[in-house]
């Protein structure tokens, strides 16, 4: 079984709970409840035979609001699982963006906690190197590649359910537009969509299909909506 500690616990376990997972809520409001959640971290630290980080965790946004930025939240708990004597590896997770000293700073000090990297794409790495980490770093690639294949037929029903048609553009856009990189970027999100929207158009005219939206997360919906 794997054991997660999360603030979003509920989101966890409503999206991802039919799987054999057990979800601690580490929110806390007040005193007593960061003792519970520190007494309840440390024996399932403690119990745990790998600490195993996913996902892209590792980017400036917010750097000092506990609520929204994950890695204030994952230093103590490092810590702890080190002074467990716990094996941690970063698994298939990315890097960046970072923008300022006291970012990278932070980053630097979390990443030299664990004991393997393994990173999504070489751009991590070189993030990873100029930062200074000293550990073992892999570029494996993302997890998504080890989904396993559809067969012919599973290709086959899932095409008449849901009907594409052969010159089709299969479109992703992920949330992280409207998120961390707010504000930064050279055009607003809303121009960035309508820039988008006019590219598909266009390019669905030459080739007289149709564009198919898949999103991969819960969290895309409302983006992917508005585009």
């Amino acid at each position: 079984k794997i054991n997660i500690p999360s603030r979003n616990s509920d989101y966890i376990i409503r999206n991802y709970g039919r799987y054999n997972i057990q979800v601690y809520d580490i929110s806390f409001t007040n005193i007593i409840n960061l003792i519970k959640i520190f007494l309840q971290t440390f024996i399932l630290l403690k119990r745990s035979d790998l600490v195993l980080i996913t996902a892209s965790l590792f980017y400036e946004y917010k750097i000092f609001n506990f609520k929204k930025n994950p890695i204030l939240g994952l230093v103590p708990f490092l810590l702890l699982a080190k002074i467990l004597g716990k094996k941690i590896v970063l698994y298939s997770a990315g890097i960046g963006p970072i923008y300022t000293n006291r970012g990278k700073l932070l980053i630097k000090y979390t990443l030299n906690k664990v004991d393997i990297m393994l990173l999504r794409e070489n751009n991590s790495r070189i993030l990873a190197n100029r930062l200074g980490i000293k550990k073992k770093i892999y570029v494996t690639g993302d997890l998504a590649f080890l989904c396993p294949r559809l067969t012919r037929i599973e290709s086959d029903r899932l095409n008449k359910r849901i009907r594409i048609k052969k010159d089709s553009i299969g479109v992703n856009i992920n949330f992280y537009i409207d998120s961390f990189l707010r504000g930064r970027g050279i055009i607003n999100k809303n121009r960035f969509l309508n820039i988008l929207a006019n590219s598909l158009n266009l390019i669905n005219k030459k080739i007289k299909g149709e564009i198919v939206f898949f999103i991969f997360s819960p969290y895309d919906k409302k983006i992917t909506g508005e585009l």
